[in-house]
């Protein structure tokens, strides 16, 4: 309580809690293997990933790249890590807070882990639509903007397209209850305010694991997730989507609804050896301009000292201008860790430390190798958004905040396909 919560540009503080935050952990073994698998109910983890990596492998005799973290990036969860370990505007979190969760961590990890028992892998796909839509649209002037409100005359049409697919993957386990790994795609950003809540996959788990009894637990992982929300800029009457949290349990309805669905139809699948693999990519950063690091710098110290009001420019000015004093002293290219664990030739996770758009996990999970690919945002890291190429440009909040150059999501996507393929 009275910690900020992070996720926009003002400084939130906890005064009260709508439901339960968790950290999810399943562990997968061929016998030799091991491999853990943590979803966290939080927007990011600044800074302590790889430590936390590293502290559950002392602790387990696992090596570090058996773990994979990934957040959910609910906007109303924990303030993680110090705001000078992020890519985008933040706060400190309570240091607190950051030595409690990291036992948690370890705990989690352990828990997963002792709870091994054999399993059969059965996997299913489906849809949801109308849960998600793209939140970058062209204006009738030409330009390209986040969240235009809905109604918007001025909107011409969606950038890109959302991404309705939802992955099942059930683990039968024998003398155990079964778990319930699931994979969708949009902004956990639904709630707002002060109140700490999961957001819809908090919904979609606990709907999931009540309809379906037997002890079921359900793990959640949330995909390519950048350039999509909750908003219909055009709903039909009825279907209006700024009722806040009563809107964010309908979303849990919704896809926990896609995965009953198909949940009898999923088909069981061989597993097979587990192999694990973390490996840095050299990812170019944006290009910045002596010019533009003055008029950044006042723009900056405005923000600072709560005056933000008086920044003059386009409506992301302000995110744009932390990303130039952001990068001033960064290299011009950055190590940027790209994690994947497969089981056999059947399954893959695989994920970024960022939040790229929609398109990249199409592409990757189309060129993926296996029978099925959970794509998952955030992961082990956090680096703020990847666009695509497109979406580097114009003054959207996307393009604004980005660090990346936009020839640095093609990059990352053929070196994620080239480690599934060598996996």
């Amino acid at each position: 309580m009275g910690s900020n919560i992070p996720g926009y540009f003002e400084d939130r503080r906890v005064d009260g809690v709508l439901d339960d935050t968790e950290a999810n952990a399943v562990a997968l073994s061929d016998g030799t293997n091991v491999a853990v698998l943590v979803s966290f109910d939080l927007v990011e983890i600044k800074g302590l990933s790889t430590a936390w990596r590293h502290r559950a492998a002392a602790a387990t005799g696992l090596p570090p790249e058996a773990f994979y973290f990934a957040c959910t990036h609910t906007h109303t969860g924990g303030n993680v890590g110090r705001a000078a370990d992020s890519y985008e505007i933040s706060f400190d979190s309570d240091p607190e807070y950051d030595k409690a969760l990291e036992g948690k961590v370890v705990d989690v990890c352990r828990a997963a882990l002792a709870d091994l028992k054999p399993a059969q892998l059965l996997m299913g796909r489906t849809s949801c639509p109308g849960a998600s839509f793209i939140r970058r649209y062209r204006m009738k002037d030409g330009s390209v903007t986040t969240n235009p409100g809905v109604g918007n005359p001025d909107i011409v049409a969606p950038v890109g397209q959302p991404d309705d697919e939802v992955q099942v993957v059930r683990l039968v386990r024998t003398d155990a209850p079964e778990i319930l790994l699931g994979n969708f795609q949009t902004h956990p950003d639904v709630i707002g305010g002060t109140r700490i809540s999961a957001d819809w996959p908090g919904f979609t788990r606990r709907t999931l694991e009540k309809t379906l009894g037997d002890g079921t637990k359900c793990i959640f992982f949330n995909g390519a997730q950048g350039d999509s929300n909750h908003i219909n800029v055009r709903p039909e009457p009825g279907r209006e989507t700024n009722k806040r949290y009563e809107h964010s349990r309908q979303m849990g309805r919704m896809v926990a609804g896609a995965v009953l669905g198909v949940y009898g139809f999923c088909v069981p699948t061989p597993a097979g050896r587990i192999r694990c693999a973390v490996k840095d990519v050299s990812m170019p950063i944006r290009k910045r301009s002596a010019e533009d690091l003055p008029a950044a710098r006042a723009d900056w110290a405005l923000y600072c000292a709560g005056r933000a009001n008086e920044i003059k420019g386009h409506r992301f000015r302000l995110v744009e201008a932390a990303r130039i004093v952001r990068l001033e002293k960064e290299p011009d290219e950055i190590p940027f860790p790209v994690s994947a664990i497969a089981v056999g030739d059947a399954l893959c996770f695989t994920g970024l430390p960022c939040e790229p758009f929609t398109e990249l996990g199409r592409v990757v999970k189309k060129a993926s190798p296996f029978r099925m690919t959970f794509y998952t945002c955030l992961t082990n890291g956090s680096y703020g958004y990847l666009p695509t190429a497109e979406g580097c440009s114009g003054e959207s909040y996307e393009s604004a905040s980005t660090i990346f150059d936009p020839a640095a999501a093609g990059r990352v996507v053929q070196a994620q396909i080239g480690i599934l393929r060598a996996l």
